[in-house]
């Protein structure tokens, strides 16, 4: 998180590329960092000082389809710069902007048991009405939550738990 700024005017330069289909590029750099992420050591090996570009580049290419000459020029830019390590803030500017171009917002609903549709129809359309955007909502159940629910988005907590209620409560009687 210390590099969000950095990751940020390299993503918005990568898909400043384009005109029509941003998403679909930022959807494959975010494939791509899916897939390397998973790659501990072709993570090191890219950070690697002692290892020459054109092994980097060649590592790449593995990775990247060839008709995508864009992602992997950039790509290449990030590793002749020394900016490979950059993807774990990439990754998470990449996603907030594929959501943003969509008119979407993401939201994670914790509840102590799965929530029926009605009322994730209800969080849904309360968020939606809230942000003004279309909502994706995505449902984790949380066994630590006696009733109730907490919803994140965008950095803001909607908490309708009974644990908040109840603090509320005492800190009412203070």
């Amino acid at each position: 998180m210390r590099h969000v700024l950095l990751a940020t005017r390299y993503v918005k330069a990568f898909s400043n590329c384009f005109d029509n289909d941003k998403v679909k590029q930022l959807q494959a750099l975010d494939r791509f960092i899916s897939k390397i992420k998973l790659e501990s050591d072709t993570i090191k090996m890219l950070d690697d000082p002692t290892i020459s570009l054109s092994k980097k580049i060649k590592v790449l290419n593995i990775y990247v389809p060839k008709a995508n000459k864009m992602l992997i020029n950039f790509l290449s830019l990030l590793v002749k710069r020394d900016r490979f390590f950059l993807l774990s803030d990439m990754e998470i500017v990449v996603e907030r902007m594929i959501y943003d171009l969509k008119n979407q917002v993401s939201a994670t609903a914790y509840a102590s048991a799965s929530l029926q549709a009605s009322d994730q129809s209800t969080i849904i359309a309360y968020l939606k009405s809230y942000f003004n955007k279309d909502v994706d909502l995505n449902m984790i159940v949380d066994e630590s939550i006696l009733a109730g629910v907490r919803v994140e988005s965008n950095n803001i907590i909607f908490d309708a738990t009974l644990d908040n209620s109840l603090k509320n409560l005492k800190l009412a009687f203070q």
